[in-house]
């Protein structure tokens, strides 16, 4: 995402802040007593600007109220303001106040920690990097900021304008609490952290190690990938793909698409280079894109946007459209900052550079019901540039009302692209709450028209309810959601082939929805390197089940080399991906699953990726493993990920010159506007990690996580850092190896890190400490402190696979 939230998680934003009292600063700090108030009828008193003068003021409301006014309106300086350093000492500090967003995403919002020579020892981020629900109304913010380093002596408050941004905002009656540390149980009742002994669900499984896993028995193409040679082929040289010529042959890949039977089968592509200059859409069931080796077949994918920095795509000159006809233009990315397209000088369509359009160089509309009349007509291209430049491109059509030629409504998603229809039909709502372990849900309606072999989507919104419970500062995106097919219909009643992984309750409004879903596509051997510095994944699954990608090597990918969305069962398998053009925000540079359900991704290498390997938005049941990442590091990066395992991966997150935060794996806190907090159970097993930072960085919000067999060599920092109501997790059998003398295996920051285990790990150097921080761990068992050592052996576990042993399982 953006670069604010990978600033934030390495602890070096820049902000800007509120305005406090210089009367409280040295008020007593006893437990839950202000210590300090503020609004600002007195002006800025003693707070200082930290940057951008011209940005900051305090100004009159519509009552003539004094407010403290940030107006960042340059994407380049950004403004921030900091308070005077005040005494602070060991435990909670809450901050909040009112906040008006009347521009942009909004601000930061922080309180930093020092010790008595005023050396930073942390801090903590209220971040929004979403858009605001209601603009310009006035809404409470609440900080809660943990003092757990016992050489604190000083805090600081700052609010702050992230320069790549515009925001304009206002802040008003700022209260800051001091509170003694006393544990805090979890906010909702745990459900994830079972025995033997305890009644298990259909979604939980016994090992032999005594530890309750999530099922991924199930994960990864049904069947597994198929055996090509039993498979019809067409060769593309007979449709016009001509190797080593340097001209488009994405047309001819189309044309031999099409002449497969309507069972699928395989596009063939001999050795030798070939060049994809327009999008491969394939909306057909069974299409396998294969070459003869990823050292033998190379695919240049690039958009051969021409030289003046326009063009129309999929329109030709004189061509006759109608309403519904899908009209492309594509432009160099560089300093774009907004795409406008005219037919007869009446618009239809506007984009405009916003903080997660990362690399975007394109626009698709539509007339859809502008009213033009029939005939000739002129459509007219501008793209707007940050230096001022205007680039236009005119084309004189045929505009005919009655037409019906849609084409090709993506904008450029991919160079190869497979995409189901997706959603159909309505919502349903269920009548009761879906439970986690349930394999049945009742609908409020039997009048639905579903029937067994159905997919189904199911989502619980994420409602103001929900936001409160887990504190989620991200207003946008999907937290919540399972695709599934349903084994049988008994009216109202739908039986389910698969148990849920977690509850979608009545309250927040639970529903359904139908998903038709492309299946059985595939790439394989070849290698294909992006050329153009475009926001252009290389091949995506999207409302995909049974999908793969294999033996591919993707270099310098515009956003990600193989990625999926709406998927489920897909496998991603032996494959090297190796760097991107583009690192900056708006999800960019990932390896990993998105909105993905059962899949599998082994055997990869990457380098150079931001963010490798990844779990966001909803994703659950996934498995990466047996798999290498060079110079990025793991996350858990958004949206309520859960139930997914990463096994036996070595993980090298030494450099943060590619967009990574430095930890070995790091997942978002519930504070961050444009991620949100990742859910429950999520599985680390027997991976090898290395990091300059803490091995694992957890966010909050997190319910039992299985951190097991692992090693982790440690730069600064922890072995594991938890905060804001992580609990309840397993830490066990593990090897540390911690180059920070001052930091222990087990860093709680926060009093509301509970039920945590903690059994039989080997701690090489730290502080010599197990754990620390404002909580207590559970139980201790079995562990050892020893001295540094900087080479120690990984544990060697019972099970090498904890997957593998699910599937031999299963199939017995």
């Amino acid at each position: 995402m953006i670069k604010l939230k990978q600033l934030c998680a390495s602890v070096t934003i820049l902000l800007v802040f509120c305005c406090i009292s210089q009367t409280s600063l040295h008020a007593k700090k006893s437990a839950g007593e202000i210590i300090l108030q503020r609004d600002f009828s007195e002006g800025m008193a003693d707070w200082k600007i930290s940057y951008g003068d011209r940005m900051v003021s305090v100004v009159n409301d519509e009552t003539d109220k004094k407010l403290l006014q940030l107006t960042d309106d340059c994407d380049r300086d950004g403004v921030g303001v900091e308070s005077p350093f005040i005494p602070a000492r060991r435990g909670m500090y809450y901050l909040k106040g009112k906040l008006r967003i009347l521009n942009g995403f909004g601000p930061g919002i922080s309180i930093e920690f020092f010790d008595s020579a005023k050396n930073m020892l942390g801090r903590a981020l209220l971040s929004y990097s979403s858009r605001p629900l209601n603009p310009g109304e006035w809404q409470d913010f609440r900080l809660e900021a943990a003092a757990a380093n016992e050489d604190i002596a000083f805090l600081r408050i700052k609010f702050a304008s992230w320069k790549a941004v515009v925001n304009k905002v206002q802040f008003d009656d700022i209260e800051l609490s001091y509170h003694e540390p006393h544990p805090v149980p979890p906010l909702w009742e745990p459900q994830y952290k079972l025995k033997s002994s305890d009644k298990l669900t259909a979604a939980d499984v016994l090992a032999p190690d005594g530890i309750v896993y999530p099922d991924w028995s199930r994960a990864g193409v049904r069947g597994d990938i198929p055996d090509l040679s039993a498979l019809p082929v067409v060769n593309s040289s007979d449709f016009g793909a001509k190797p080593d010529d340097d001209q488009d042959d994405s047309q001819a890949i189309l044309r031999a698409i099409t002449a497969l039977t309507p069972g699928g089968g395989i596009v063939q592509l001999e050795a030798g280079e070939y060049n994809f200059s327009r999008l491969i859409r394939i909306t057909a069931d069974n299409v396998i894109i294969r070459g003869r080796g990823m050292d033998k077949t190379f695919v240049r994918c690039d958009y051969a946007i021409p030289a003046d920095c326009i063009d129309f795509y999929n329109i030709t000159e004189g061509q006759r459209i109608g309403p519904q006809t899908y009209i492309h233009v594509y432009c160099k990315p560089k300093g774009l900052n907004r795409i406008r397209l005219t037919l007869n000088n009446v618009e239809i369509g506007n984009w405009k550079r916003s903080a997660h359009s990362g690399n975007s160089f394109s626009l698709v509309a539509r007339s859809g019901q502008v009213n033009i009349a029939p005939g000739a007509a002129q459509l007219v291209a501008e793209a707007e540039y940050v230096d001022g430049n205007i680039r236009r491109k005119t084309l004189n059509i045929i505009f005919d009302p009655a037409r019906e030629t849609p084409g090709n409504p993506d904008r450029p998603a991919a160079a190869i692209l497979f995409a189901g229809k997706g959603l159909v039909g309505e919502e349903i709502a269920l009548a009761a709450d879906g439970r986690r372990g349930d394999t049945s849900i009742t609908l409020v309606s039997a009048d639905h028209g579903l029937k067994a072999g159905d997919m189904i989507r199911i989502q619980a919104p994420e409602t103001p309810r929900r936001r409160k419970e887990i504190r989620n500062a991200c207003n946008w995106g999907t937290y919540r959601s399972y695709l599934v097919y349903i084994a049988k219909v008994n009216g109202a009643n739908i039986l389910l082939d698969q148990p849920l992984r977690i509850d979608y309750p009545v309250i927040d409004g639970s529903w359904i929805r139908k998903i038709e879903v492309i299946s059985g596509g595939g790439v394989c051997d070849m290698t294909l390197e992006a050329k153009e510095n475009l926001w252009l994944t290389t091949v995506k699954f999207r409302n995909a089940v049974d999908c793969w990608a294999w033996k591919l090597k993707v270099i310098k990918t515009g956003r990600n080399p193989v990625y999926t969305r709406n998927a489920k069962f897909c496998t991603i398998r032996d494959c090297v991906f190796d760097d991107a053009w583009f690192k900056g925000g708006g999800g960019t540079a990932y390896v990993g699953w998105e909105h993905s359900y059962d899949c599998l991704m082994e055997k990869i290498t990457s380098y150079k990726m931001r963010h490798a390997p990844l779990l966001q938005w909803s994703a659950a049941g996934n498995v990466i493993r047996d798999s290498v990442f060079h110079q990025s590091d793991a996350q858990w990066h958004s949206g309520w990920t859960n139930e997914n395992l990463i096994e036996n991966c070595v993980i090298d997150s030494t450099t943060t010159e590619n967009g990574g935060y430095g930890h070995g794996m790091w997942a978002s806190p519930p504070e961050d506007g444009a991620h949100g907090p990742n859910g429950p159970r999520n599985v680390v097993y027997n991976c090898d990690v290395t990091s300059l930072k803490n091995g694992v960085w957890l966010g909050g919000m997190n319910e039992n996580w299985l951190i097991l067999y692992n090693r982790f060599k440690v730069g600064k920092g922890a072995g594991i850092y938890v905060k804001t109501h992580s609990f309840d997790h397993i830490i066990a059998g593990n090897t540390f190896i911690l180059k920070d003398k001052t930091a222990p295996m087990l860093f709680m920051n926060t009093p509301d890190c509970s039920g945590i285990e903690v059994k039989n790990n080997i701690v090489y150097g730290g502080s010599g400490k197990l754990a620390e921080g404002l909580s207590d761990v559970l139980l201790k068992q079995g562990n050892r402190i020893l001295p540094f050592q900087s080479d120690a052996p990984r544990p060697q576990p019972a099970l090498p696979s904890i997957f593998t042993w699910q599937r031999t399982r299963k199939n017995k």
